[in-house]
């Protein structure tokens, strides 16, 4: 029942990970091209 528990714990946290890497790539890429706009 631990282990389950763990095991899906740990899937859960590897998911909101790659999410959060995600989020972050798209936010910084966003970012990046605004700046490249306002230098133009």
């Amino acid at each position: 029942m631990l282990a389950g528990r763990a095991t899906i714990a740990g899937g859960y946290s590897t998911s909101n990970a790659q999410a959060g890497i995600a989020a972050s790539i798209t936010v910084f890429y966003t970012a990046l091209a605004n700046t490249q706009l306002w230098m133009a």
